[in-house]
């Protein structure tokens, strides 16, 4: 932990710099959201691609790792409340653009990749990239980000196109956890208590979860045009 101290004071001092300057500004918070997202997004299949021993000191890409498993307990009441007690599905629907939101895939095999993107897409064999039953996506609002579940490869085959959409298996609101957790660079914190849910594994993410918090105050959370999640 000690070589990311400054990495942690970084990420601090780019949260202060967020807050002082663009609280009020839903459309700045949007932006810094994508440009934070997309260089997770971009670091994570670079590195896979071109890099396979940074690849596996990465975290993995997925919302347990990242942040924090659903059966986690954030408030230690009576009774206690878990992460997946806060999460509110919502049942409309909405379409994710793949080159445009923040879809975060973890592939895990480079010759699958390199067939999807060899073959997926037009003029290809596979003909244009097309939502099929594999492909299955979890979207976190008010953040507008998307978890994969399913056709990690394809996906991501279709993010480098960036010119399709994609429907979210699940959407969830997870605003109601900012009443209960906090995160200081560090760790992710129960405000009831001050003791540590999980540490922080990317600075990136942490920013953009503490991004959520300023958004919750406006009524529609994110850039919606009844089509695309952000």
């Amino acid at each position: 932990m000690q070589n990311q101290m400054p990495k942690i004071k970084q990420s601090l001092v780019k949260m202060a710099s967020i807050r002082s300057n663009y609280n009020n500004h839903k459309y700045s918070l949007v932006d810094i959201i994508h440009l934070l997202g997309k260089k997770i997004q971009t670091e994570y299949i670079t590195e896979f691609m071109f890099n396979n021993e940074t690849y596996s000191s990465l975290a993995p890409i997925s919302s347990e790792n990242i942040f924090s498993p659903r059966s986690v307990i954030i408030d230690a009441g009576n009774p206690p409340v878990l992460f997946s007690d806060i999460l509110l599905p919502l049942s409309e629907k909405k379409k994710v653009n793949l080159g445009k939101d923040i879809i975060l895939p973890w592939p895990q095999d480079r010759k699958s990749l390199i067939e999807c993107i060899s073959t997926i897409g037009e003029g290809r064999r596979g003909g244009k990239w097309r939502q099929d039953s594999n492909h299955r996506i979890e979207l976190w609002l008010p953040i507008g980000v998307s978890w994969v579940f399913g056709g990690n490869h394809s996906i991501t085959a279709g993010i480098l196109q960036g010119k399709e959409i994609i429907e979210p298996e699940n959407i969830y609101d997870i605003s109601k956890v900012y009443d209960y957790v906090k995160c200081d660079g560090e760790n992710y914190i129960r405000k009831q208590d001050g003791t540590i849910i999980s540490p922080v594994n990317n600075l990136d993410f942490a920013v953009i979860f503490e991004i959520g918090r300023l958004l919750q105050k406006y009524s529609n959370h994110f850039i919606d045009d009844k089509d695309i999640a952000l």
